[in-house]
């Protein structure tokens, strides 16, 4: 009962949210969510986040992954 998702980031060691950087409507299997610039932030590490929301609006568990920013 897919509604949408959306994929969010944080970096690592700080108190703030997660802000949303891409939300997709369509359910994706065996392609590419998004695409992300990471010439955005500045280096270091981030939480990478998927959030799922089901059509009675419900969030399963989100899943996510830390990665690092090494921007030439």
């Amino acid at each position: 009962d897919f509604a949408s998702f959306r994929l969010e980031l944080r970096q690592e060691g700080t108190p703030q949210t997660f802000t949303a950087f891409f939300t997709g409507q369509e359910p994706v299997t065996n392609g590419t969510l998004a695409e992300l610039d990471t010439r955005q932030w500045p280096n270091g590490e981030y939480w990478l986040r998927l959030v799922v929301v089901d059509g009675q609006n419900n969030y399963p568990e989100r899943c996510s992954i830390l990665i690092v920013f090494l921007n030439g």
